[in-house]
């Protein structure tokens, strides 16, 4: 599979709705992807997650309706999905350094975050992207710990902690230095 053609279309599906709510059950479905497997994948190939993406290019979006259009600082924080003007301002400042309302009186340059084009940005600079490669193995046993979860509450972190403090009580470990974190559904994982 084409991971990179899999999220630039996860990209394109996203910049086309950054004034709707954006759900990851949605872009992940698009991608092809669990929304476990598209979280990780969306993070290693574009090196943001979902989320922070999604936040700077609708502040970006936001920035030039603030300084080019007549719409009012709050139009334009509830047409990028922000709760309330405040939360838009806070945010925005933190990307830009700058309150939207002083952008709007001084119009300076502001630097803006451009949609990525995934392709595109790994053949800069000689870089060359490396694409996951699916290997069949031979059976084996797996021994660990198992935790139901979700995107929103993720219990996976805890999980490894609680692992690592146990790994040692695995009797005839094959390799002693490897972990390895199994997920057979989108809502479990076995560590």
């Amino acid at each position: 599979m084409d991971y990179s053609r899999q999220v630039q279309k996860a990209i394109d599906f996203m910049e086309a709705r950054l004034t709707t709510k954006i759900e990851l059950e949605d872009v992940a479905d698009i991608a092809c992807f669990s929304m476990y497997h598209f979280h990780r994948m969306f993070s290693a190939i574009v090196g943001y997650t979902m989320k922070d993406y999604i936040r700077r290019r609708r502040l970006s979006k936001a920035a030039r309706e603030v300084v080019f259009s007549l719409r009012t600082i709050e139009e334009i924080a509830g047409r990028y999905q922000f709760e309330s003007q405040a939360s838009f301002t806070r945010a925005f400042k933190k990307q830009f350094a700058i309150t939207p309302g002083k952008l709007r009186k001084t119009r300076q340059a502001f630097k803006h975050f451009n949609p990525i084009d995934v392709k595109k940005q790994f053949k800069r600079k000689g870089e060359v992207m490396l694409e996951p490669k699916l290997v069949e193995k031979e059976e084996f046993k797996v021994v660990g710990m198992k935790v139901m979860t979700t995107i929103k509450e993720n219990k996976i972190p805890m999980l490894w902690n609680d692992f690592m403090k146990r790994s040692q009580e695995i009797k005839n470990q094959s390799c002693e230095k490897a972990a390895v974190g199994v997920c057979p559904s989108p809502i479990s994982a076995i560590i």
